[in-house]
């Protein structure tokens, strides 16, 4: 869910844009056009950085101006239910793992001495092992040095990651279990120089520094890839040919400067695609 500082800038926008051909358009809520969204406050809150559970709760759309003047309409039908017709049995569990989900929404799940302490139904919990990795792997991927280059057995399965860190070690971990020989690509690790700069000012960034930063969505300066690993994309290449934000790949070639890969999600599975980028092998 977005902040609601999101919609309030083009309700903004619009309605000064909009009053050049209708005057009344300036008090109008997006300048009179009809504005369509959607979303679940019980799931997705917006993510202000370091805010506590009121200043999370002000940034939401209700909270807004604008809510005022929006018509809800509440989906009532669980559209996963119709999935298992079939089956009795799987319909059943969908149904109590929908019935639990909402009653986690409605704020009925918590315990009864502290509401925020939720009790997790144990068939839904990773028991802990020895090496946690090690479960959590095993549990998604089973025998996963054997069906690694099989596309339908990484289709279906991913491992979701509440942290960037704990993503770097599970792929350490997945890496480290599909045989072959490993690539290290660093990324480039000087300071473009300015016009206005000065000579000293190349001092104050040095390659130790540099190569320590860490941004969201821009892979490290060492990056460790192998020939059948699966990856994912981060940007919108090549949208015709299903290179998208989010589409999975497996590698089929490492070279110097580009990676082939070829793609398991989409309309364009099988299809192998090979990309520059500004990284050198080591």
């Amino acid at each position: 869910m977005t902040n609601k500082h999101c919609f309030e800038a083009p309700d903004k926008s619009l309605r000064d844009i909009l009053r050049s051909t209708d005057d009344k358009s300036e008090n109008k809520p997006f300048g009179g056009m009809t504005v369509v969204m959607g979303g679940d406050f019980r799931q997705i809150l917006p993510v202000v950085p370091k805010g506590r559970r009121s200043h999370i709760i002000d940034a939401s759309l209700k909270r807004s101006y604008l809510w005022k003047h929006f018509e809800e309409i509440k989906l009532t039908q669980n559209m996963r239910l119709t999935a298992h017709t079939n089956c009795k049995e799987e319909q059943k569990k969908t149904k109590e793992f929908a019935e639990w989900i909402l009653s986690i929404g409605n704020g009925l799940a918590g315990d009864k001495d502290d509401e925020s302490w939720i009790k997790i139904p144990k068939d839904l919990i990773l028991q802990r092992g020895e090496n946690e990795m090690e479960a959590i792997v095993n549990s998604t991927y089973p025998e996963l040095t054997l069906k690694y280059n099989n596309i339908a057995y990484l289709e279906e399965r991913a491992i979701l990651c509440p942290r960037n860190e704990m993503v770097d070690e599970i792929n350490s971990y997945v890496m480290s279990q599909i045989p072959g020989e490993e690539t290290t690509y660093l990324s480039s690790d000087t300071v473009c120089k300015a016009i206005s700069a000065q000579e000293s000012d190349d001092q104050m960034y040095p390659k130790e520094f540099l190569n320590s930063l860490k941004f969201p969505g821009t892979p490290n300066h060492e990056l460790r890839l192998k020939v059948g690993l699966p990856i994912m994309l981060l940007r919108n290449i090549n949208q015709s040919a299903g290179l998208c934000n989010g589409t999975r790949l497996t590698i089929t070639q490492l070279g110097k400067w580009f990676i082939e890969a070829q793609i398991i999600t989409g309309t364009n599975i099988g299809n192998k695609r090979h990309e520059l980028f500004n990284y050198e092998a080591k």
